[in-house]
């Protein structure tokens, strides 16, 4: 037995040797030098605890992705030393408190003015996939070639338009970075990936990829409430009230929700609050179905960041009140441009290793897309977030979203304006674009329609008019239809709103 032929102190500096931290760095010296640019002898304890903490899950805690999880460890792992008596409680705050600067994922002698790195937050979302499905050595000794999903030519269309985009409104509006997300929903594959302006900007953390970063999505998650009402029976000719009510948030304090408008709408029909997104008529729907059955929708839809016990979010969570990641908001449109299909995401269209042979190939490797939504249910969210008549009095008409092609799309614009969302999909492509500020604080009266939707509307038209990244949208070679396809089972149906409190007289009708 090892313990037989070695100490115990040998094995455990064999273990800190040798044990894997992420972004191929083996061993206590190798992830010191990876992490924080320094000899391990040279950490102090909050560096230390941050990095203990890693190997337990090297993938799911890697600090260039997920530098809370791995600060939540790190916390951690530092309340295990004080409970065994290793440090004291001064100690403890003083590790905890300490500021964790990352080195660069650059090396030192990049020279990135002269140097070319494409889509690098794509590149290494797809190195950390690989190293997940292949382990860490796959990269370094596989002698593999790889083909991604990338469309270089929207890739770079797409950084373009979001810097100078961005560079448009910063002087008053306070922002300084977007980012991008670009799948093709019948298959998953990620055409494009834009996690920040420009990589190698520390004043905007550059090289952390928000895409991948949880996020307020604010009204943009509406959706997921509509289509968990409609799976418990609601309609589309439904009423709800959009009057104001009273939340109580817990510790005392209560809360009024109002409209972007400032104004209350009294009864509504489901299709126009969705359209309109107001705010009070999800709230009721999801006080009706309960915030579990919202979480479990939205994970089936893609949407896997809301970890949290129910009770920790709340109502308001159907108002963008929990974080997730542009990617996984993207996914979940994807499920729903799917027709409640949900594909699973790729990188990567195939792997050939040395000798040429197959590793992985998209075609034939790929698993089928879950069932997570009922068609009818897609198709209808599908059809009220394309209906551009309906949203016309919240937004106006001619705006950014009312595309001259079907596409459905929905803005969200968070508290004190620190996040604008907009996304949206036709057949063959959903696009998710999120613009704020990497360190979160807030814009200038900027909103999801006017912050992010026209550079939402700006990469769909060019999509579109670029028959060689049309092109990429095809499936086996056929092109997606133009047209929303409504599914079977479906009636269309004239609607009556009543007025007032469910008087006979009609004031409206629509299908």
């Amino acid at each position: 037995m090892l313990t037989q032929q070695r100490s115990k102190q040998d094995i455990i500096t064999m273990y800190l040797n040798e044990i894997y931290y992420g972004n191929l760095a083996y061993g206590i010296e190798a992830a010191a030098q990876t992490y924080f640019n320094k000899p391990a002898t040279d950490l102090t304890l909050g560096e230390s605890a941050f990095l203990a903490s890693l190997p337990q899950a090297p993938y799911d805690l890697d600090p260039f992705i997920n530098f809370e999880g791995a600060k939540t460890r790190q916390e951690f792992v530092v309340d295990l030393m004080f409970d065994e008596g290793l440090i004291d409680s001064s100690a403890v705050e003083e590790a905890k408190a300490e500021t964790i600067n990352l080195a660069s994922q650059i090396s030192d002698d990049f020279d990135s003015n002269t140097a070319i790195l494409e889509a690098p937050h794509f590149v290494l979302y797809v190195q950390n996939q690989i190293e997940q499905r292949y382990g860490p050595d796959a990269l370094t000794r596989g002698g593999w070639q790889i083909t991604t999903t990338l469309d270089l030519e929207l890739q770079k269309y797409a950084e373009q338009a979001a810097r100078e985009w961005i560079a448009a409104r910063a002087p008053q509006h306070d922002v300084n970075n977007a980012s991008i997300v670009v799948v093709k929903p019948s298959t998953g594959e990620i055409l494009a990936m834009v996690g920040s302006l420009n990589y190698f900007d520390e004043g905007i953390d550059g090289q952390v990829n928000v895409a991948l970063q949880p996020r307020q999505p604010g009204s943009s998650i509406k959706p997921i409430t509509y289509a968990a009402a409609m799976q418990r029976g609601w309609t589309t000719g439904d009423v709800l009230w959009d009057v104001p009510i009273e939340l109580d948030v817990g510790d005392g304090q209560k809360m009024v929700p109002s409209n972007y408008d400032g104004r209350y709408h009294g009864p509504v029909l489901l299709r126009d609050a969705l359209a309109n997104s107001y705010n009070i008529p999800p709230i009721q729907l999801i006080r009706d179905i309960g915030v579990p059955s919202f979480i479990s929708t939205g994970r089936k839809l893609g949407i896997e960041s809301l970890q949290e016990p129910p009770g920790y979010y709340g109502l308001s969570l159907t108002l963008g009140g929990g974080e997730v990641p542009l990617l996984e908001m993207t996914h979940a449109y994807a499920t729903l441009a799917n027709m409640g299909q949900r594909p699973h995401l790729t990188g990567v269209l195939q792997i050939r290793d040395s000798r040429d042979r197959f590793v992985y190939e998209f075609q034939s490797d790929r698993l089928p897309p879950a069932n997570a939504l009922d068609p009818r249910i897609a198709y209808i969210i599908t059809d009220i977030l394309d209906d551009d008549g309906a949203r016309i009095p919240a937004m106006g008409r001619n705006n950014a979203l009312a595309m001259p092609f079907p596409a459905a799309a929905k803005t969200g614009t968070t508290n004190d304006y620190r996040d604008n969302w907009t996304l949206g999909y036709t057949p063959g492509v959903v696009v998710g674009v999120w613009v704020g500020n990497t360190d979160g604080h807030p814009m200038q009266n900027s909103s999801g329609l006017r912050g992010a939707a026209p550079l939402w509307r700006m990469i769909l038209e060019f999509i579109y008019a670029d028959e060689s990244v049309k092109a990429d949208l095809a499936v086996n070679g056929i092109e997606p239809p133009v047209e929303f396809s409504m599914q079977p089972g479906i009636d269309e149906r004239e609607v009556c709103l009543p007025a007032g409190t469910g008087g006979s007289s009609c004031s409206a009708s629509r299908t």
